[in-house]
């Protein structure tokens, strides 16, 4: 995730991060934004975690919300209790940012 554009970064786009080729987002889920940003709904390195404040005793495992590209770089913003409702919230925020379409035409 160290490139800003391209799939998980387009606007509206949902990238799958899965452990087997034909399996679903069990690794996380990641829906563009648009302009070089990605929000990232999974697990995170330790070492990563670490890097960015987090206590890993009080948050041993499990999914994070994360803010990757601008001008900040990678933001940790919080650990995610439920991995199917960041699945869902990345699919109504992708369905948001889509063009409707038709809509101009």
């Amino acid at each position: 995730m160290s490139t800003e554009n391209g799939p998980g970064y387009d606007l509206g786009s949902i990238l799958w991060h899965c452990s087997e080729d034909d399996g679903g987002p069990d690794v996380g889920i990641q829906v563009g934004l648009g302009g070089g940003l990605s929000l990232y709904f999974g697990e995170m390195a330790n070492v990563t975690l670490e890097d960015h404040g987090v206590d890993l005793e009080r948050f041993p495992d499990g999914w994070w919300a994360v803010l990757f590209g601008g001008p900040s770089g990678t933001r940790i913003l919080g650990a995610v209790p439920d991995g199917y409702e960041a699945r869902e919230a990345c699919d109504e925020i992708a369905a948001a940012l889509s063009p409707k379409k038709g809509a101009d035409q």
